[in-house]
């Protein structure tokens, strides 16, 4: 009875300080994540607009040879 009271315990301290771990963690991480994800979009954005820029370039090329 003694260690399974005692072995119940544990699991429920180790699972508290779990989850002060992973708020923790969360707390740390979620802005230099949300700044990344955004960096990331803004540079995708970026690209398109170059590929954009590219093919209007190619397009007036085209239409200027002819």
């Amino acid at each position: 009875m003694g260690t399974a009271v005692t072995s119940r315990i544990f699991i429920d301290v180790s699972q508290t300080l779990f989850d002060l771990v992973l708020n923790l963690v969360k707390r740390v991480f979620a802005k230099p994540i949300a700044d990344m994800k955004k960096g990331l979009k803004d540079l995708f954005n970026l690209f398109l607009s170059l590929n954009y820029l590219q093919w209007l370039r190619n397009k007036s090329q085209f239409y200027t040879h002819i």
